[in-house]
């Protein structure tokens, strides 16, 4: 038995020793196909393998020599740092800053006269930005920066505290020597492109000028101060191209205009308005010369701070003059001449300086608008009825006619204005209001004959348009003028046919049945011209009578259940619901079959 075991291990044991060339010789094949595949990576990463060659007779694989790493260096994680030298600067200037100080503490202990601390103070001041223009000059922009900070906290609050609090500086002098200091320092730095520094020292002199103004109560002296700053920011913004510098003063100035405008007219008010009108229309022109010069000198866009600021500027302005002209017994007209005048100038920049240029878009409206909105305010300002409502349909058949025949949109749109404009100041629009949709019980206003003359112009304008402008000439944007105008015949037409139905339909329905009749006869008339509009639509491609039909037939059916249901008797509600329901019924289909697509 056990000379049988042993027999059986020993056979065991040969065969796996037969077995072993072929284990052996399976592990060589994939060591080399490993080797293999290892080259292959090294060889496409860039890196360089040195292996032995493989004895095929063997079939043994040399071991290849260990592949050269380069150290990595291991980048700590980074942090924000400070400018070098950032903190030796702040150290420097805060330094220079306790020097004013030093002034300071000289004068109040007797050792500087009064009057001669503060110039010793400002002199200080003007030292530290003649150390910036010569670091600049230098070529060290970070350090000329911090002179330029040191400059100004030392100069702004001296000048605050001693005119505000120690009474040591008179506010004319305040004034003046922020406007002096501040011109050093924006000469500075013009000269050597310190955008920073202009900035700090506007934001510091604005709010040395808007503090003295309410601390003081000199309204004069740092509202003009904080209109010359204005000024000057305009001027950089043109010659330097540093728009955003423009923000900073722009809402103290118009602030100081308001206030000194409430304190002129006030009763008892010592603030002379000869010195307040002037300083009041010098705020638009100021911003108006800003925008003048970009826009036409530099040839850049109107941004928005231009089209905002202008527009308050112009507002503010130009209505504080006139409040302070009224209240203190002169005529405003002067106001309204300068609205006039400004209202010319940008027509004519418009069409004669930027309609020219191939980038006109933008601008080119943007001046229309002024010029419309300072037409309008001007001569209202100046004229009165029926004189006014005169010039604004000349003006009105002028834009229309011109527009036309040169095919500008913008002039034609203006023309609708105008003539909006007159029907409003000429009554024809209370007059078409009282005749479809008040109270039949309550007065109403009567055709005037200037009511009547701005109807036949309306209709003559809008004849005008469609004679000169072709269908579907226009897009949908473009046909806002053309809308205004077809918009204000039909107005016209329905109250004057509604106005000139009012007798006879009183006289029919008697003492008890007028308002229903009369409310009735508005509804026929209101359905009428919707079918009739969206008839003519269809017939001529006409677009802006298409548009209108809908908002009569919400008037309609908004007059028909105030008032119709109101006043309404059985049969005069027949012939309203009939009317109404018929135009309901007939426009759509028509609107259908006549869209132009």
């Amino acid at each position: 038995m056990i000379a049988r075991n042993l027999e059986d291990r020993l056979g065991e044991t040969l065969g796996e020793a037969q077995a072993l060339p072929g284990r052996i010789a399976e592990l060589e094949r994939a060591l080399a196909e490993m080797a293999e595949r290892v080259a292959r990576l090294e060889a496409t990463s860039g890196a360089t393998v040195e292996r032995a060659p493989v004895d095929s007779s063997r079939r043994s694989v040399a071991s290849a020599p260990p592949v050269a790493v380069e150290p990595r260096e291991i980048t700590p994680l980074a942090l924000p740092r400070l400018p070098e030298g950032s903190i030796t600067l702040a150290g420097r200037t805060l330094m220079a800053v306790g020097g004013g100080f030093l002034f300071r503490a000289l004068t109040e202990a007797g050792m500087l006269p009064a009057r001669v601390g503060p110039l010793a103070g400002l002199a200080y001041a003007v030292w530290w930005l003649w150390q910036a223009e010569r670091s600049a000059r230098a070529g060290r922009r970070q350090s000329a920066l911090f002179h330029g900070l040191a400059a100004a906290f030392i100069a702004y609050p001296l000048i605050w505290e001693t005119t505000a609090r120690l009474d040591l500086l008179a506010p004319a002098a305040a004034g003046a020597a922020i406007l002096v200091f501040l011109g050093l320092g924006l000469l500075i730095a013009v000269r050597n492109g310190l955008s920073a520094v202009a900035t700090l020292l506007i934001a510091a002199s604005v709010a040395s000028a808007l503090g003295l103004f309410f601390g003081t109560g000199e309204w004069l002296v740092f509202g003009l101060v904080l209109l010359v700053v204005a000024a000057s920011v305009e001027v950089l913004a043109i010659t330097q191209h540093w728009p955003v510098l423009r923000w900073l003063p722009a809402l103290p100035v118009d602030l100081a205009v308001l206030v000194l405008a409430f304190k002129a007219t006030r009763e008892g008010s010592e603030i002379p308005p000869e010195v307040v009108v002037p300083m009041a229309l010098a705020l638009p022109v100021v911003y108006l010369s800003g925008l003048g010069g970009r826009t036409l000198l530099r040839g850049l866009p109107v941004t928005g701070f231009e089209m905002v600021q202008v527009v308050v500027a112009l507002v503010i302005g130009l209505g504080s003059a006139w409040r302070v002209l009224g209240a203190s017994g002169a005529s405003p007209a002067l106001v309204g001449v300068v609205a006039l005048a400004l209202g010319a100038a940008s027509y004519a920049t418009a069409f004669v300086f930027i309609d020219r240029r191939v980038w006109r878009g933008l601008n080119f409206h943007a001046y229309m608008a002024l010029a419309v909105a300072l037409v309008l305010a001007g001569s209202r300002l100046l004229m009165a009825s029926p004189l006014l409502t005169l010039v604004w349909l000349v003006l009105a058949v002028a834009a229309v006619a011109i527009g036309g025949r040169h095919a500008r949109v913008t002039l034609q749109f203006h023309g609708a204005l105008y003539l909006l404009a007159a029907a409003v100041d000429s009554g024809l629009i209370s007059y078409a209001y009282d005749a479809l949709l008040a109270d039949p019980t309550e007065p109403q206003s009567s055709l005037t004959l200037a009511a009547s003359g701005v109807a036949v112009v309306a209709v003559v304008c809008y004849a005008s348009l469609l004679a000169t402008v072709r269908p579907g000439a226009l897009a949908d944007l473009e046909r806002v003028g053309e809308t205004m105008m077809a918009a204000l015949v039909v107005l016209s037409a329905a109250g004057l046919v509604a106005g000139l139905l009012e007798g006879p339909l009183v006289a029919a329905g008697g003492e008890q049945a007028s308002r229903a009749f009369v409310a009735t006869g508005r509804t026929a008339v209101l359905a009428v011209l919707a079918v009739g509009l969206a008839w003519a639509g269809r017939r001529w491609s006409r677009r802006e009578l298409m548009w209108i039909v809908y908002p009569l037939l919400a008037i309609g059916g908004a007059k028909l259940l105030g008032e119709d249901f109101r006043y309404g008797q059985p049969f005069t509600m027949f012939l309203a619901l009939a009317c109404y329901g018929a135009a309901l019924f007939l426009t759509p289909r028509l609107l259908k079959r006549g869209d132009p697509g």
